[in-house]
């Protein structure tokens, strides 16, 4: 059997911060002249990529990891470098000693090898 045939995505969740900053104000700032419309999300100062993770798992499987054999995260800005970030979102999400992680970070492709 091959190792596709047995992987399926059953859930997504999505976390985005909640605070924003106007694409216009960057502009300035920059001295980069005429800004596009919009805003940006950006994370206030407790939000890290592992406390976003720890809400889309949440927002995904509900409370707990009930069923769920493996935990993938991608990255590009891991805030730890030699800690698993999977594996903090496991413990923060009560899931078990017997759930598998995996780590992606350092590129911007991450996201899609995580789902490849």
């Amino acid at each position: 059997m091959l190792l596709a045939d047995a992987v399926a995505i059953l859930e997504v969740g999505v976390a985005v911060p909640r605070a924003r900053l106007a694409r216009k104000t960057i502009a300035e700032a920059t001295g980069a002249g005429r800004a596009p419309a919009g805003e940006r999300a950006v994370a206030n100062h407790d939000e890290d990529p592992v406390t976003l993770m720890v809400e889309a798992a949440l927002a995904a499987a509900g409370d707990g990891l009930p069923g769920v054999d493996l935990v993938v995260c991608a990255t590009t800005s891991a805030p730890c470098v030699e800690k698993s970030s999977a594996a903090l979102v496991v413990e923060a999400c009560d899931g078990g000693a017997g759930v598998a992680t995996i780590d992606l970070a350092g590129s911007r492709r991450c996201g899609l090898e995580a789902l490849w």
